[in-house]
């Protein structure tokens, strides 16, 4: 990841052991909300995603170099409250120095 270039982070929701999983029903359908908690963005703010499917997309871009906290929570829109927030910690390096041009 470098400062100002779109990366692609994926979000997916997985049965982690079908031994513990519900009986077999419908896929559960969530909304995941993203925010940042630095100087970067994080597009789109919100996604549909469905449990055991295709992953949730977002496009991060850092305006500084640094630490930057990602936070997703989980959201269930039928009953109106969230099911899971998550935080991950994203570094982001210093640019690299321009080099310096030979006299």
């Amino acid at each position: 990841m470098r400062v100002g270039v779109p990366t692609t982070i994926e979000f997916r929701l997985t049965t982690v052991d079908p031994a513990e999983a519900p009986p077999p029903g419908p896929p559960e359908n969530v909304l995941v909300i993203a925010t940042t908690r630095s100087a970067a963005t994080l597009e789109p703010s919100a996604v549909d995603c469905v449990t055991d499917a295709e992953p949730a997309r977002f496009v991060f871009t850092a305006r500084d170099p640094g630490e930057h906290r990602l936070r997703f929570t989980v959201y269930d829109p039928d009953y109106g409250r969230a099911l899971q927030v998550l935080e991950t910690t994203l570094p982001v390096p210093d640019p690299a120095p321009e080099p310096l041009g030979r006299s």
